[in-house]
């Protein structure tokens, strides 16, 4: 109807923290700008905008590995263990410390696993999943 106000909605994702130095920008819904140094992209639902120094990478994504938190799970493609874990790391406020064969960095994971409130629950899913022994005595956890 005539004068009826059209609201715009925008749905995205911005994975930033100060110890790395990219900066991802998932776009759900909408449109955004992305700027760095004199590097600008506008990127559309479907794209995530990488950001790295002065430069900008775009590529087609599945924004729900982004997105998943909000339906309170973690979603992983294809991901090694070491990033995983970092995610955990951040989410939970505790450590893990990769021991053993070198074969533990060559583990990847796809999937979905729901957040749990207590991290023992997502330790034992860890475990049945990847096939490995989680030692819990405090605040870091010992991955075997």
């Amino acid at each position: 109807p005539k004068g009826e106000q059209k609201t715009a909605y925008l749905s995205f994702n911005i994975e930033a923290y100060s110890y790395e130095k990219t900066v991802k920008t998932a776009l759900v819904k909408g449109s955004v700008q992305i700027e760095t140094g004199q590097s600008k992209v506008v990127i559309h639902p479907g794209i995530v905008a990488v950001a790295e120094a002065n430069q900008i990478h775009t590529m087609p994504a599945d924004t729900d590995f982004y997105t998943s938190w909000i339906d309170n799970r973690f979603s992983f493609h294809n991901e090694p263990l070491a990033s995983i874990l970092q995610k955990f790391e951040r989410w939970y406020d505790i450590k893990f410390e990769l021991k053993g064969p070198d074969s533990l960095r060559g583990k990847y994971f796809t999937g979905y696993i729901p957040r749990y409130k207590h991290i023992d629950n997502l330790l034992e899913v860890l475990e049945q999943s990847m096939n490995i022994k989680l030692e819990n005595p405090g605040t870091t956890v010992r991955v075997n």
